[in-house]
């Protein structure tokens, strides 16, 4: 059998895996589609699970709990996140690029040196996120609910335009920069 996240959940939840949370390291995952019926499966699907070096690819999230999750070093392209809870999550060195985040919970993550190149936000929550040394490449922001999450020695860009936060700036103000420079 093919070694999926689908399997890896599966396992977990039924007990197979002794560990308190799922942990996968150096691993690739592409093509799925990730979404339970069952309510408790959604719960806890990764829940407190911890991702590193783990290069995840055209995989659509629906509906998935990644409550408190740690992410490090990983790659995750080509992405759908559709109603997904990754409040209090953290994310070190990892590259969002091409992904798309609808109806999300970003409240209270932690993401340092991320880069979120080509990602759509949209009716997505920030409260109270914290963005270090993170760069925005080419974002698209509609209708999100930033909250007070602040950015810290961050940038976002396109091909022809900077915003360099050099000190603690809220989303909500660099929203507004952004319209103004025209970054979308």
């Amino acid at each position: 059998m093919t070694k999926t996240l689908n399997s890896i959940i599966i396992k977990y939840n039924s007990g197979i895996l002794k560990t308190s949370n799922i942990q996968l390291v150096n691993e690739t995952f592409a093509d799925e589609t990730i979404k339970f019926v069952d309510d408790l499966k959604k719960k806890n699907s990764f829940k407190y699970a911890c991702f590193k070096n783990v290069r995840l690819n055209n995989i659509k999230f629906i509906e998935i709990n990644f409550f408190s999750s740690y992410f490090e070093k990983c790659s995750i392209e080509n992405c759908t996140f559709n109603l997904i809870d990754l409040h209090e999550s953290k994310w070190e060195n990892c590259v969002f690029k091409n992904c798309q985040f609808f109806k999300c919970n970003l409240s209270k993550i932690d993401a340092t040196e991320t880069l979120f190149e080509n990602c759509e936000f949209i009716q997505t929550e920030f409260s109270n996120a914290i963005l270090e040394s993170c760069h925005l490449l080419n974002p698209i922001l509609q209708n999100i609910y930033p909250g007070s999450a602040v950015l810290i020695e961050s940038k976002v860009s396109n091909s022809e335009k900077v915003i360099d936060v050099e000190e603690d700036v809220f989303l909500i103000d660099l929203i507004e920069q952004i319209q103004e420079l025209d970054i979308d």
